[in-house]
Parts: structure tokens; C-alpha cells; sequence
């Protein structure tokens, strides 16, 4: 056993390519020059898809284009600010982010697991796997003990992980699972995995569209998340606020418990703002 802390990196993001954008543009009666030049690098690439996608559906490239639009915002940051007061968040699926998560409990991926709408899971397989020196998480909330009453629950934890190790590798052991065929390997690697604890780490590649993340983010670094999935995802909203400044910049973010909580001024759908008309 030794003692982890969940790491996050960035592997994917959306790309934006420009050539495919001019000739939809001159078919909708743009000059030519004019569509070659429209679509300027102001912002992010997942920012410039959002813009496009929310422009397309009013025809709102430039006025007059759509007779019913007289105005239009051009200025990136007005644009996607509006998308987000206006809650048109429909616009923010085309855009996509993909994370590697390692040295994270399966505490954490099973409730990670539970957001589907929007998103991607790729785990490590303990079928295929076969862990030996297992990573483990303490929460903060044991470390914060009295030292005495620390040093005697984090023994505890240290001997029951260990406890297991020595069970599980007897267990492989006893089964001769090395001089096995891979097919024979598979099933005896997946009936062997139930001794093992779901605290143990683990790896997962988590893919998600904006509208996911904006929902996501806010949710698990709630002070009332689980606080591995809080330290998770207030990596994930660091680094989504770097890449796409505009659309994570109206997040508010409080320190609680060592860990932000990000809190948007904006809700859900725009029914929420219980306003008239």
C-alpha cells in the first residue's frame, strides 16, 4: 500500500477549423473576403464552435443576413456572456474537453460514472488488470484527528489494505494465475477483484461537452461533495477556465475546506429565473 492524491491532466480538446467555415458563408450571402476573415481568433477554439453554433441558428453572422435581426454582437466575450445569461446552453455540447484522472479511488469513479448526459468514461479494468501495490486516498477529515487517535485509525487503514494485498496475491498464488492462458486469466483476474477494496486507485479518461462541465463542476466541488471528487474537479475547473476563460470566467470560487467551491451566478435552463414573459 502506498498513500496517493488524485492527478489531473488535460489530454483532448475541440479544434476549430476555419477553411471549413468561408464556403457555407458565401451560400448564405456573405462576400467572399468578408467570410475568409470572419471568423477571428479572439477567444478559444471551444469558445469559436459555441459562437458559431448559437450564430447559426439565428442566421446572425452579420445584420441583415436574417431580416429579423437588426444587431448583432460580434465581440466574443458579449456574445458568450449573453449565451450564458440567456441559459441557451445547447450551444455549449458541440465544444468538448477530455481529462486523464489517475491515482483516484473507486470511491470517486463510481459516482463519477453517474454523469452520463454529455460525457465519456474510459477506466482501468480490474478484468484485464491485476493490481499489487494498491494506491490509497485518506481523507482530510482523518488526518485531522488527534494525533494520537490519527496514528491509530491510519494503522488500521494501513493494516487492512495490506491485510488484502497478502490475501489477494495468496489467492492468485493459489490459482496458479501466472501459468495461465490470457482467456483463463481474465475470468480468474475478475473473480479475484472482488477482494479488493473500492478505495484502492485507479485511472479513468472522462470526456465532456461545456454544457456537462459548467453542471458538473458546479455540483462536485460543492462543500456537500465527497472531497476527493472536490479536489478532482477543482482541478477540472482550473483548468477549463484557462482554456476557455469566457465561459468559466462567471464562476465564483470560495475556498472550503482547503478545496474551491465554484458557484455560477447563472442557472440551469433559463424557466429557473422565475421571471415573467
Amino acid at each position: 500500500m502506498h498513500e496517493v492524491s488524485p492527478k489531473v491532466t488535460l489530454v483532448a480538446k475541440t479544434e476549430f477549423l476555419d477553411f471549413a467555415i468561408p464556403p457555407y458563408l458565401v451560400d448564405i450571402g456573405m462576400g467572399i473576403d468578408e467570410a475568409q476573415k470572419y471568423m477571428m481568433k479572439e477567444c478559444s477554439d471551444a469558445e469559436r464552435l459555441t459562437m458559431f453554433g448559437g450564430k447559426l441558428c439565428y442566421n446572425a453572422f452579420k445584420a441583415g443576413l436574417n431580416p429579423n435581426v437588426t444587431k448583432v454582437r460580434d465581440r466574443p466575450d458579449e456574445y458568450l456572456n449573453n449565451i450564458l445569461i440567456s441559459c441557451h446552453g445547447s450551444v455549449l455540447e458541440h465544444a468538448s474537453f477530455t481529462f486523464l484522472i489517475w491515482n483516484a479511488s473507486r470511491v470517486l469513479t463510481h459516482e463519477l460514472v453517474r454523469h452520463r448526459a454529455g460525457c465519456a468514461m474510459s477506466q482501468e479494468s480490474l478484468r484485464y488488470v491485476m493490481p499489487e501495490d494498491l494506491g490509497f486516498f485518506i481523507p482530510a477529515l482523518i488526518k485531522s484527528l488527534p494525533d494520537g487517535e490519527r496514528h491509530d485509525l491510519l494503522r488500521e487503514i494501513e493494516s487492512s489494505v495490506k491485510d488484502t494485498e497478502a490475501r489477494h496475491w495468496q489467492a492468485r498464488q493459489e490459482v496458479n494465475l501466472d501459468e495461465m492462458k490470457f482467456a483463463d486469466k481474465k475470468k480468474w483476474t475478475s473473480a479475484l477483484r472482488r477482494i479488493l477494496p473500492q478505495g484502492m486507485s485507479t485511472s479513468i479518461m472522462f470526456t465532456m461537452n461545456l454544457r456537462a462541465a459548467r453542471h458538473i463542476i458546479q455540483m462536485r466541488t460543492s462543500r456537500h461533495a465527497e472531497e476527493e471528487i472536490r479536489i478532482v474537479f477543482d482541478k477540472v475547473g482550473g483548468i477549463l477556465r484557462a482554456h476557455c476563460p469566457i465561459l468559466f470566467g462567471d464562476f465564483v470560487t470560495t475556498e472550503v475546506d482547503g478545496v474551491d467551491e465554484w458557484v455560477s451566478p447563472y442557472p440551469a435552463n433559463p424557466y429557473d429565473y422565475n421571471k415573467e414573459g
